[in-house]
C-alpha cells in the first residue's frame, strides 16, 4: 500500500516534564516504518516558578534604591563632609593604612579618632541616641553615620513563616480608638464611632473562612452605611482596613 494513501492520526501525551508521542491508523492500530513502531518519548527538565526569579529581581530593586538613599544624602550634605571620608566609608573594608594612606578607617583628625569614636559610642544606636536627645551641634560626619544607617536598614518587617501572638489585646478597643483618630485626624469626623459599628467589624475580622480581601471589601461597605458612600472615602476606608488586618 503506498504510504501516502494512509490516513493517519498522531497522538501526543503532554505532560510537565515529558511529551509522548503516537501514530495510528483508522483503527487505532500503531504504523510500522521501517520495521519499527511509531511512537516515543521526549523527557526535558520540569519547569520551575517563577519564585527564585522575582526574589532576585526584589532583592536588586532593594539595593539599588538603597545606593539611591545615600547617594541623595550624600548630596544634601554635600561639602559638609570631606570627600575623603566618603572614600574611607567605602573602602575601609579593603584598604589597608598604607594603601588608603590614613591611619585610621573613618577618623583621622587630631583630637578626633576611630578610637575616640568608638569609646565615645559603643554601637551606632548610641550615636543615633545621642544626636536624638542632645541639640548641641554635631560634627557632620557623625549626622551622616546615623542617617546613613538610618536609611540604609529601615526596620525589621515579617516574613511569611514568621507567627506573632498577641494575648489580653482588646481588638474592638483597639479598632474604636484608631478609627476615631483616624477620622478625626483625617476625615474631620468627630462624631464617635457606634459599638454596633465596632461589633460588626470585629465579627467580619475573626471570620476565618474568608480571606483578607473579602473582609477588608465587606469592613469597607459596612463602614459606608454610617457615613457618606462616596468614592474617595471608599478608598481611604479599604487602604486603612487593608493597613489593620496587615
Amino acid at each position: 500500500m503506498n504510504r501516502k494513501e494512509i490516513k493517519y492520526s498522531i497522538g501526543l501525551d503532554i505532560g510537565t516534564n515529558s511529551v509522548g508521542w503516537a501514530i495510528i491508523d483508522s483503527t487505532g492500530k500503531l504504523i510500522k516504518y521501517n520495521g519499527r513502531f511509531l511512537l516515543g518519548s521526549r523527557l526535558f527538565n520540569s519547569a520551575e516558578t517563577a519564585q527564585v526569579r522575582r526574589l532576585n529581581r526584589s532583592a536588586r530593586r532593594r539595593y539599588i534604591r538603597r545606593r539611591v538613599r545615600i547617594h541623595l544624602l550624600r548630596d544634601l550634605l554635600g561639602n559638609m563632609v570631606n570627600s575623603d571620608f566618603y572614600k574611607l566609608l567605602d573602602e575601609k573594608s579593603f584598604l589597608t593604612p598604607e594603601d588608603s594612606g590614613f591611619q585610621f578607617n573613618l577618623f583621622n583628625d587630631r583630637d578626633f579618632t576611630d578610637i575616640d569614636f568608638y569609646r565615645s559610642y559603643k554601637t551606632i544606636y548610641h550615636l543615633r541616641k545621642e544626636l536624638y536627645e542632645n541639640p548641641e551641634r554635631k560634627d557632620p560626619r557623625l549626622v551622616y553615620l546615623a542617617l546613613h544607617h538610618i536609611i540604609k536598614y529601615r526596620g525589621n518587617f515579617l516574613y511569611g513563616d514568621q507567627k506573632l501572638e498577641f494575648k489580653n489585646i482588646d481588638v474592638k478597643c483597639v479598632l474604636k480608638e484608631l478609627l476615631e483618630s483616624y477620622f478625626c485626624e483625617y476625615l474631620e469626623i468627630t462624631n464617635d464611632v457606634s459599638d454596633d459599628l465596632i461589633e460588626k467589624l470585629e465579627k467580619i475580622m475573626k471570620n476565618h473562612g474568608r480571606t483578607n480581601k473579602d473582609k477588608i471589601k465587606e469592613m469597607t461597605e459596612v463602614t459606608l452605611l454610617e457615613y457618606s458612600s462616596s468614592k474617595w472615602l471608599k478608598q481611604t476606608f479599604t487602604e486603612f482596613y487593608n493597613s489593620f488586618l496587615g
